[in-house]
């Protein structure tokens, strides 16, 4: 995590906090972001376009080199999908984290 955000006129108690502070917005604004109306475009297109690999994955005929090229094809779409909505997931799981953190930190 950079250290570049401007989080002038807080003070932290050492670097760790700084850090904690960073993921626990970092996960806040993921949150809201999810949210707008872009966020819930992209992981709605995103779950939309892994139960669509899904099923063509299912319909591929695997005893043939043609249907397993295409069955590659649909399991990388499949794992983009995945990664997006694991990304914004461990993001938020992690600001989650570090507000607990930071709530006990100087406790």
């Amino acid at each position: 995590m950079s250290n570049d955000q401007d989080f002038s006129g807080i003070t932290f108690v050492d670097e760790t906090e700084r850090l904690h502070f960073a993921k626990a917005r970092l996960g806040h604004e993921t949150l809201s972001f999810l949210r707008g109306n872009i966020g819930k475009y992209l992981h709605g297109r995103a779950k939309m376009d892994l139960e669509e690999a899904l099923v063509a994955m299912s319909e591929c005929n695997v005893d043939s080199m043609f249907g397993r090229r295409k069955y590659k094809k649909h399991q990388q779409k499949a794992e983009l999908a995945r990664m997006f909505i694991r990304y914004c997931t461990d993001i938020i799981t992690e600001g989650e984290f570090s507000t607990q953190e930071l709530e006990n930190y100087r406790g």
